[in-house]
């Protein structure tokens, strides 16, 4: 163990390679270890300031990736004071992200079905305010809405604008449409690629 006054540097040798090395700015060196470094701690019980780490990082085992954290159920928290949001890796594999120690805001399942409100998404994207009771989603839906009482899809378009609908295929994409017209105030329905309005719905 050295301390080099010209740079105030602690350096720690190992045969004729400096290991470790420790200024008033940060910590680098060569060490590598199979075993257990134990606790770091500096200013105190924990660690102040700013850490660089220019390879990969592991956290309770080896690492694969920039940041890699190996664990029973895992979970990474970002805090701000005494809220926080948890992402969480579940004991079924799946990710999640929860605020407080709260329910699941949004679950994504290892088969990749994203759940926004429920844990146990029908499909490939499942938005759930409250229980409709016992049923699923449609085999065929992409899309699920779900609520305990009346449920609704908005679509919010500028004044003498459209909300759409557009039905296609893959020769064509909006080969029907199912539309709103805000300027003129009608429903109107295309189809067959036409933008010929064949039904038209006004007041």
């Amino acid at each position: 163990i050295d301390y080099i006054h010209s740079t105030d540097t602690l350096a720690t040798t190992v045969g004729s390679t400096k290991m470790l090395e420790l200024t008033s700015t940060k910590i680098s060196g060569s060490a590598t270890t199979t075993g257990s470094f134990g606790t770091l701690a500096l200013g105190g019980s924990k660690i102040q300031g700013s850490i660089f780490v220019g390879g990969t990082l592991g956290v309770g085992g080896g690492q694969s990736t920039a940041f890699h954290v190996t664990n029973t159920n895992p979970v990474f928290r970002l805090q701000n004071g005494g809220s926080y949001f948890d992402y969480a890796h579940t004991s079924g594999n799946d990710l999640e992200l929860s605020y407080n120690g709260g329910s699941a805001l949004v679950h994504l399942t290892n088969a990749g079905n994203l759940g926004i409100g429920t844990t146990n998404p029908d499909t490939n994207l499942h938005i759930h305010k409250a229980s409709a009771g016992s049923v699923a989603a449609y085999s065929e839906a992409v899309l699920a809405v779900e609520n305990s009482g009346n449920t609704a899809i908005n679509l919010l378009s500028g004044n003498g604008n459209h909300g759409q609908i557009a039905f296609g295929d893959d020769g064509d994409n909006d080969k029907a449409i199912v539309g709103y017209d805000h300027g003129a105030d009608r429903f109107y329905v295309t189809v067959n690629g036409s933008s010929t309005k064949y039904l038209v719905v006004d007041s």
